[in-house]
C-alpha cells in the first residue's frame, strides 16, 4: 500500500494500480523499462521504485517513469536487488557494488570497495551498521568504515551467499551449501548440505527458505521443517511481516499464518502479502491471482457500568447510527457510534 492510498502491484504484465474500485495497468508505453517486474519498493519521499526482469531500475514519481544507470551514480547499470533502510531510503545492489539514492542521485555505499554482484544488504539506521552480502563475501560497515570482511572459502565455508539477516547479535547467511550463523568470532554451519535462498528474522522467529524446503525456528529453538512439493521458492517471497497491531504473519508458501493460526491456504506459492489502511491483507500468489482478506472482528458486550446486560430481547438502530438495546432485567441501553454505551433507565 503506497503513501498515496493506492495499492501497487508488480506483475509480469506491468505495474498495476488499484484505487479501491478499478485496476489500472502501466506498461512500456507509459515509460516502464520492461513489462516483467520483479521487485517493488516505495521510498520515504513517496517514489515508487521498480526492478525489471532485465535488471533495469526505474522510479515512478509525480506520474512520470524514469530509468537509472551509471550516469546517475550507479556502480553498474545492471541492478540485481533493491531495498529500504530503516529511514525509508532506497539502496540498490548492482553487479559492481551498492549505492544509496540521496538528494537526487546515487551515492556509493560500499566504502569504495570493489565488489562483485551484491545479493543482499541489511541496514540499521539507529547504529549506522550496514551489512553487504555479495555472492562470495560478507562485508560489515559502521557508517563508511569497513569493520569486517568474511570471504567464502576462507573464513566462511564454500558456496554462494544468497541472503543475510541479523537476529540479535547473530548474523545468519543463506548459502547454496547450508545455513551459516556468525556470532562474534564463532562461525557455525547450522544446517549443512542444504541450499537456502532466503533467511529473515522477526518477532523471535527465524525463517529459512530453499528451493525445495523451508525451516522455521522459534525463540525456544523449536524447529519446523516443511518440504516444498508443489510450491518451489525463488527466494524473493515475503516471509514475515508484523501487522500494525503487533501480530506476526508468516508465509509458509502454501499457507499464510497469523500468530501461528492458519488464515489462508493456496494451491500454489504465496509470493507476497501486505496490509492496507482498512486492515485488509492483500496476498499475491503464483497462480491463483490476488486475494484480499478482510478483517473480521467480534466484540462481545456483556455488561455496562458493571451491570450485566443479561437477556437481550430487542435491537433497533436510529438514523444517527445509535443502537438501542432492550434488556429484560435493566431496561434500555444505547450503544453510540463511537463505541460508548449508556443506560436509559431501569424497567
Amino acid at each position: 500500500m503506497g503513501r498515496d492510498g493506492y495499492l501497487w502491484l508488480a506483475t509480469f504484465d506491468g505495474l498495476v494500480r488499484f484505487d479501491g474500485h478499478n485496476f489500472t495497468v502501466f506498461g512500456q508505453d507509459h515509460g516502464l523499462p520492461g513489462h516483467r517486474l520483479m521487485l517493488l519498493a516505495e521510498d520515504v519521499e513517496g517514489g515508487l521504485w521498480l526492478l525489471s526482469e532485465q535488471n533495469v531500475l526505474a522510479r515512478l514519481r509525480h506520474g512520470q517513469f524514469r530509468s537509472f544507470g551509471v550516469a546517475d551514480g550507479l556502480p553498474d547499470a545492471r541492478v540485481h536487488t533493491i531495498g529500504l533502510d530503516d529511514g525509508g531510503r532506497l539502496w540498490a545492489g548492482t553487479l559492481a557494488g551498492l549505492a544509496q539514492w540521496r538528494d537526487g542521485t546515487f551515492v556509493r555505499g560500499d566504502g569504495g570497495q570493489v565488489l562483485e554482484r551484491v545479493n543482499a544488504a541489511v541496514f540499521d539506521a539507529a547504529t549506522g551498521r550496514r551489512t553487504i552480502a555479495t555472492s562470495h563475501a560478507v562485508l560489515q560497515f559502521q557508517d563508511e568504515r569497513l569493520l569486517r570482511h568474511l570471504a567464502v572459502g576462507e573464513q566462511l565455508p564454500a558456496g554462494v551467499i544468497n541472503a543475510v539477516t541479523w537476529q540479535g547479535d547473530t548474523l545468519w547467511m543463506a548459502m547454496n551449501e547450508g545455513m551459516v550463523a556468525v556470532t562474534g568470532d564463532a562461525i557455525e554451519t547450522v544446517v549443512p548440505e542444504e541450499s537456502f535462498l532466503r533467511v529473515v528474522a522477526a518477532g523471535g522467529r527465524l525463517g529459512m527458505v530453499g528451493p525445495r524446503s523451508s525451516r522455521w525456528i522459534d525463540a525456544q529453538g523449536r524447529e519446523e521443517v516443511q518440504a516444498h512439493t508443489l510450491h518451489p521458492s525463488n527466494g524473493r517471497e515475503t516471509l514475515l511481516r508484523r501487522e500494525p497491531d503487533g501480530a506476526l504473519w508468516e508465509n509458509h508458501l502454501d499457507r499464510l499464518e497469523r500468530d501461528g493460526h492458519v488464515v489462508l491456504r493456496t494451491r500454489c506459492a504465496i509470493k507476497d502479502f501486505d496490509f492496507d489502511a482498512t486492515g485488509a491483507v492483500w496476498v499475491a500468489t503464483a497462480c491463483d491471482g490476488l486475494w484480499r482478506l478482510r478483517p473480521r472482528r467480534v466484540r462481545a458486550i456483556t455488561q455496562l457500568d458493571g451491570v450485566p446486560l443479561g437477556s437481550v430481547y430487542g435491537l433497533a438502530q436510529t438514523p444517527a447510527g445509535e443502537l438501542w438495546i432492550a434488556t429484560l432485567d435493566h431496561g434500555m441501553a444505547v450503544l453510540q457510534r463511537d463505541g460508548a454505551m449508556r443506560w436509559l433507565g431501569e424497567a
